[in-house]
């Protein structure tokens, strides 16, 4: 089998949101542990590499309704052959993981923003 390439329904997206440098950290170790590539877990199952569940996932790699159909997180869609009705979706670790880390480092700046907002309000 061939090198994976994204087909044409993929687009190619990167966490716009920097991370600190502890976190750079944190990522290269969970990438020492993780595959390269992630599948969608069973149904009613967790990815056991990061807690998601099978539909938080989709939601981070298809284009649904919920992300106004422009995936954060770069996947592939994988189909056997043109004729197949189904296919696998191929998460590259690195995308999945640098897309969470972004969100923490998002939600720590709110956080600690609103709390410095709150304190010279007192």
């Amino acid at each position: 089998m061939g090198a994976l390439k994204p087909n044409s329904r993929t687009k190619i997206r990167r966490a716009s949101l920097a991370e600190p440098p502890e976190l750079e950290g944190q990522l290269k170790k969970i990438l020492e542990r993780v595959p390269p590539l992630l599948r969608l877990p069973q149904p009613g199952r967790r990815c056991p590499h990061c807690g998601l569940s099978r539909t938080g996932m989709v939601e981070l790699i298809a284009p649904v309704q919920r992300n106004n159909f422009s995936p954060p997180v770069e996947a592939i869609y994988r189909k056997r052959n043109e004729r197949a009705r189904r296919g696998i979706w191929l998460i590259p670790a690195e995308n999945l993981f640098r897309y969470l880390f972004g969100l923490v480092a998002s939600s720590r700046r709110s956080y600690e923003a609103m709390r410095k907002s709150r304190q010279n309000g007192l």
